[in-house]
């Protein structure tokens, strides 16, 4: 994700007793109402990874209606303007935050993302702040967590992947993306909500630390 608008618009938003303030509606159709921007009230809602994953393996709540219905909360205000979750969409007078859905098109394992310059911008901007090292995007590159053509992009200034010449993209031919080397199996982790949300909840914790700084896709208070 990546925020283009300050968010103290988001967080000073009045709850008006509710628990839990959501966007109306994504910038895109979504089949699936979308809780992936929130804003949680502290006062109200009991939130409590413990205790939801409990209710997750005592068959009290599923994963659907846990990250679809947001069954945690019992007052849900569908408050947050849709600007706040766009979906692989982008209006430079209007989006304030950009979400890459498309877990094969995302700019950092992908050159198709027609909004990856974007995204490559602000890396360009981390690093020359010191906030991200080139070393450090070097050894992600290696560790086949990045695709390879970032770097070329990175060294040559090239905010555009679309304009990357033949040499650099051939740097990808042999790239596979991490979530494609997953090992398949029979049981589908879809089948294991509690062990799903706990992986998900190491996942953001890893990313946070590794990238020293983060965008959080919601905000409590």
């Amino acid at each position: 994700m990546q925020v283009f608008k300050d968010v103290r618009t988001l967080w000073t938003l009045p709850l008006n007793g509710a628990d839990l303030l959501t966007t109306r509606a994504p910038e895109v159709p979504c089949p699936r109402p979308q809780f992936s921007v929130m804003l949680l009230n502290c006062d109200s809602l009991r939130w409590d990874i413990d205790e939801i994953i409990a209710a997750l393996n005592k068959g009290q709540m599923n994963y659907e209606q846990l990250m679809f219905e947001m069954a945690v909360a019992e007052n849900i205000s569908f408050d947050i303007d849709g600007t706040w979750n766009s979906l692989e969409m982008f209006s430079e007078r209007k989006t304030a935050l950009l979400h890459f859905t498309d877990i094969d098109t995302q700019p950092w394992v992908s050159r198709k993302n027609p909004l990856s310059y974007l995204w490559t911008r602000d890396l360009f901007e981390a690093i020359d702040a010191g906030v991200i090292s080139f070393d450090f995007v070097k050894q992600h590159v290696r560790q086949d967590y990045l695709r390879p053509s970032l770097l070329y992009q990175v060294e040559h200034r090239i905010e555009d992947s679309f304009l990357l010449p033949k040499e650099a993209r051939s740097l990808d031919k042999d790239f596979i993306p991490p979530h494609r080397t997953v090992p398949s199996h029979e049981g589908s982790q879809w089948l294991h909500p509690a062990k799903l949300l706990r992986a998900a909840l190491r996942h953001q914790r890893s990313r946070m630390s590794r990238f020293q700084r983060g965008l959080p896709h919601w905000f409590s208070r």
